[in-house]
């Protein structure tokens, strides 16, 4: 079912502190947007992603900015396994003994063209990125939200059922999916007040001006697609658990260019 965060909604109003976050593909352009604000918020925010340097650059930008210290957990999610993800989830585990949030971010484009000449490989590098390691890292880290509660995972959605989208098209479909059927799984989970002990959503943020888009329209000026730094907000709703209810939702920010 499609939502939206509630106009008023003020993200500079949460305090975020104490609160430990995990964002996936946490050097792109939303994954560091965000990361920069759950920081700013007082998160402790944990980054995963392949580029080592990349990750540290994001790290420092953080620490300039008087968040707290942040932590790194560099993954190849091409190449993770599923032993690999039950390391990294006790890792987290004897950490911070505890974790709040989940954001899946991390994404490949792959190739713009038909179905039947799609490449192979390229499909199931893209896929394995976007779609398996997300199921990989939830079904790894749902035992740590759950016994920290009050939790969440957010999967990060583009609607692209059309031509030529191919295998970066499907894995966006496939996360819908897996978005609601593990929300359908893990409704009765609920704290003493019945809320969902882990909320699953997923969010599509729309147009955003990253790398990602001009890889896939590069005949597009910079200006004519907002900055990631201006779709965080809903992120920010859903990782503070504003609505404790929201559950099973997809939010849906504005119409996708």
């Amino acid at each position: 079912m499609n939502s939206h965060i509630p106009p008023d909604f003020n993200s500079e109003q949460v305090s975020l502190e104490d609160k430990i976050v995990l964002i996936t593909g946490a050097t792109g352009g939303l994954g560091r947007a965000l990361a920069k604000h759950c920081g700013r918020l007082g998160a402790t925010v944990v980054l995963s992603g392949r580029n080592v340097a990349a990750l540290e650059a994001v790290y420092d930008e953080l620490e300039a900015d008087g968040a707290p210290t942040p932590a790194l957990l560099p993954v190849d999610q091409e190449g993770a396994t599923q032993p690999d993800y039950a390391m990294l989830a006790t890792t987290l585990s004897d950490t911070f003994g505890k974790l709040h949030a989940l954001v899946h971010c991390a994404a490949q484009t792959g190739m713009s063209t038909q179905i039947e000449h799609y490449p192979v490989a390229t499909w199931s590098s893209v896929m394995t990125v976007n779609l398996h390691s997300a199921f990989l890292w939830t079904r790894a880290l749902l035992p740590l939200l759950d016994a920290t509660g009050n939790s969440s995972v957010t999967f990060t959605l583009d609607n692209r059922n059309t031509a030529f989208w191919g295998a970066y098209g499907v894995s966006k479909a496939g996360l819908l999916s897996l978005s609601q059927i593990l929300a359908d799984e893990i409704e009765g989970k609920v704290d003493a007040q019945g809320f969902p002990r882990v909320a699953i959503n997923s969010i599509d943020p729309g147009a955003m001006r990253t790398k990602l888009r001009q890889r896939s329209f590069a005949g597009e000026l910079p200006s004519e697609s907002p900055l990631p730094e201006t779709k965080t907000d809903a992120f920010i709703y859903v990782v503070s658990r504003q609505d404790a209810a929201l559950h099973g939702r997809n939010l849906i920010l504005q119409s996708v260019g």
